[in-house]
């Protein structure tokens, strides 16, 4: 060095009179000397260098981003590099805070999906184990009774709840498959998808559906 300013005595924690005459290697500035080697290579093939991202040391340790453009010049008679820095510590630490914001968020996010599949998978095991079943109970219970009642008009009461539990549990099965499709996790995406559009979508819309797979089944 032959020469520094203010700033860089503030970026590299040195003196001027401790910068002045010394190498940046005697320094010890330079984080990666593979960067210095780059920066070398660059000014003898082309003369200068335009923002190049490089790291300094601290005299204390600490670590600087900085953006670096430097220039080989004339001197009176000798060639020389002059060097222009920018810190960017500051901003390099914001966007690592912004990324590791960014990763915890994307984190919570899975976690609530999970969270929420999780659940939706309780409750669509509830409607099927628990409640379906005690509907069929009840449907028994009725039919038992209609066997043994004589009454045409009590018996068909008796068919007509018989009738409206078969629709609710329907109705809770098809709620089930909303809620949380078992046959996605009991056999897999695909036949999954094909109970979708071959059961669902004809039975509910009347359209004809066909699937095929050029894949494997998993």
């Amino acid at each position: 060095f032959t020469a520094a300013n203010e700033a860089a005595t503030r970026l590299f924690g040195h003196s001027n009179e401790q910068i002045i005459g010394r190498t940046s290697a005697e320094l010890g500035i330079w984080s990666d000397l593979k960067d210095r080697d780059r920066m070398v290579e660059v000014l003898e093939s082309d003369g200068k260098i335009r923002d190049y991202e490089v790291q300094f040391l601290h005299k204390s340790g600490d670590v600087k981003d900085v953006i670096l453009s430097a220039e080989i010049i004339e001197l009176e008679g000798e060639a020389c590099i002059i060097t222009a820095t920018t810190d960017i510590t500051g901003r390099k630490e914001a966007e690592r805070r912004i990324q590791e914001y960014q990763a915890q968020l994307k984190s919570l996010a899975s976690e609530l999906s999970l969270a929420e599949e999780r659940e939706r998978r309780r409750i669509a095991a509830g409607l099927h184990d628990d409640i379906a079943q005690k509907l069929a109970m009840a449907k028994f219970g009725l039919q038992s009774l209609q066997a043994s009642v004589s009454a045409p008009e009590v018996s068909g009461l008796l068919e007509e709840q018989c009738q409206l539990i078969d629709q609710i549990v329907e109705d809770a099965r098809s709620l089930t498959f909303e809620l949380s499709n078992p046959i996605l996790y009991q056999i897999g995406l695909e036949a999954a998808v094909e109970w979708f559009l071959t059961e669902r979508i004809r039975r509910q819309f009347g359209i004809k559906c066909r699937f095929t797979s050029e894949g494997p089944r998993s």
